[in-house]
């Protein structure tokens, strides 16, 4: 090996410095060229499914706080969804609160859901429709003494099963449920 060869550490840093910057010289050209739909997540597509899950989501949190009941905490309950929720139905919901919870209180009810799907419908203008399907495990004075079934496998429990159509308005704080429909 000659002298003049030899690889020094100085000479390995400016080699690497100088791929690192020929890389950021190609993506700022192709950035440049195709525009910022090239970079991950900023192009239609990518944008279009963040807000289908963000729409999802709130769906599913908004339906599961719907459906949650529990006789021995009901203001948390009713509290939570309050907050995934606007409009009309903030209004309607809030004003049958009192009647809820009495109604729970005197049954005893625990009903614990379980949101099987979601599927966006349709996004739009800050609106937007979801179909959810969701379960639900019944607990209250009227079914204590049920026997589990091959249909309801949960002793002294009922078992339902639903599918709501639920409209959600984007706010400043997110997808909120606006309206609740029942599917026949």
């Amino acid at each position: 090996m000659s002298p003049g060869s030899r690889t020094t550490p100085l000479r390995v840093v400016n080699i690497v410095l100088a791929a690192l910057l020929a890389l950021a010289l190609v993506a700022v050209v192709v950035v440049s060229i195709a525009g910022r739909a090239v970079l991950p997540g900023t192009s239609p597509a990518d944008r279009s499914e963040k807000q289908y899950d963000a729409v999802a989501g709130a769906a599913k949190a908004g339906m599961d706080a719907f459906l949650s009941v529990d006789y021995k905490r009901m203001d948390p309950l009713q509290d939570r969804l309050l907050a995934l929720s606007t409009g009309s139905f903030k209004k309607q919901y809030r004003a049958a609160m009192v009647n809820i919870k009495a109604a729970a209180q005197s049954a005893r009810v625990i009903a614990t859901p379980t949101v099987r799907e979601v599927g966006v419908n349709r996004v739009a203008d800050g609106k937007a429709t979801a179909v959810v399907a969701a379960d639900l495990v019944r607990k209250n004075k009227a079914t204590r003494n049920k026997a589990a079934t091959k249909s309801c496998p949960h002793t002294g429990a009922s078992c339902l099963y639903f599918r709501f159509t639920v409209e959600l308005t984007e706010t400043d704080d997110g997808w909120k449920l606006s309206n609740v429909e029942p599917v026949s």
